[in-house]
Parts: C-alpha cells; sequence; structure tokens
C-alpha cells in the first residue's frame, strides 16, 4: 500500500513503514527498508512512485541497524543498484546482517554519517540527528517540517514539527496537541 503523506513525500506499507522523498535534482532517497520479508511489496511500491513522479531512486539510508528498518537493504540496494547511507556507528552491524542479536542479510553501506549536516549532491535539507536508541548509531532523519525515526519511537516534538514517521506508524502531529501539552507543563511546574 502506498500513501502520500505530502508534496513529495510518500509510505510504503509492508510488514513495516518505508518512506521516500521525492528530492532535489530528481532523486527519490529511501528511507529505511523494511525486515526483508516483503521486498517485493517495497520494490514494487517504489517502482510505482517512480513511474509517477519520474524521479530514480538515488539513495536508501538506514535510521539503524535493527532488522525492522535494514534487513531488506541488501535486496533493495542491488535491484535498484543504489547506494546505501547509514550512521558510522552502525555500518559495521549492517554490513555483518547482524544487529542487537538480530540476523538478517548483510548490506554494503557505501557512505557512513558521521555530522548532522550531510552534503551529499542531492540530498539537501536533510539534517541527520543522532538518536541513540534502539542502536547507538541510530539516526533520525529530518526534511523539512517531516522527522523520520526507523525503530526509535518519538514523542514531545517542537511545533515546526508536521509529521513524524518510523517503522511502526506515522502521524500527523497536531498543533493543538503541543499547546495543550505545553500549558499542562506550565501549570505542574507552578505547582511545584
Amino acid at each position: 500500500m502506498i500513501i502520500r503523506l505530502q508534496n513529495n513525500v510518500y509510505a510504503i506499507k509492508g510488514v513495516y513503514y518505508i518512506y521516500l522523498l521525492a528530492i532535489d535534482n530528481k532523486n527519490l532517497l529511501i528511507i529505511d527498508s523494511s525486515n526483508g520479508e516483503d521486498t517485493g511489496i517495497v520494490l514494487d511500491g517504489i517502482l510505482e512512485i517512480k513511474s509517477k513522479t519520474n524521479y530514480n531512486p538515488s539513495f536508501l539510508v538506514l535510521t539503524s541497524c535493527k532488522k525492522e528498518v535494514a534487513g531488506g537493504a541488501a535486496k533493495i540496494s542491488s535491484f535498484l543498484n543504489i547506494p546505501i547511507l547509514a550512521s558510522h556507528i552502525d555500518a559495521s552491524s549492517i554490513r555483518k546482517g547482524m544487529c542487537l542479536d538480530e540476523e538478517y542479510e548483510p548490506a554494503d553501506v557505501s557512505i557512513e554519517i558521521k555530522d548532522i549536516k550531510v552534503l551529499i549532491n542531492g540530498l539537501n535539507n536533510l539534517t541527520f540527528l543522532r538518536a541513540k536508541t534502539p542502536s547507538k548509531g541510530s539516526l533520525v532523519i529530518k526534511y523539512n517540517n517531516t522527522l523520520f525515526s526507523g525503530a526509535t519511537k518519538i514523542s514531545g516534538i517542537a511545533e515546526k514539527i508536521g509529521y513524524v514517521c518510523n517503522a511502526f506508524e506515522f502521524s500527523k502531529v497536531e498543533e493543538d496537541w503541543f499547546l495543550r501539552r505545553r500549558k499542562e507543563n506550565e501549570k505542574a511546574l507552578e505547582y511545584k
């Protein structure tokens, strides 16, 4: 199933969600790869989005070495002939196909992300933040007003975020929620 979340942001539902960004220079950035049990569904979705947008798959970014986001990386990367990007901390685990006692098909990480602002041709407007959970090299990717967190669940985000997307679900962030939450927190501080 393919879902268009907003302009140039798509979700594909297999066993887990993966996300596609149609970004600069007609690049299609793929975020995460699911666990490898649904590669046919994922590839069909990617090819359908490619045909509708005329954007070409250019990169696969993995938000951690966890199986639910990295397990299908080897097949997707090989089929589409695209490089894999991952945190320099998790790269060796992905190359071994082993993370936190879970095994999967090893994948070749071509580009290791060390800085939070990565300047790779065609990947402008992306910011990589370190999450350190569930693996020490986990990343959260910010693109415009959307956060992609892979196997990391996030809550309590600042008002400038429109969507939070992870391997398990995606949700639109309602600004009213933040205003209510802030007022509740301020009220709680008054009573201390």
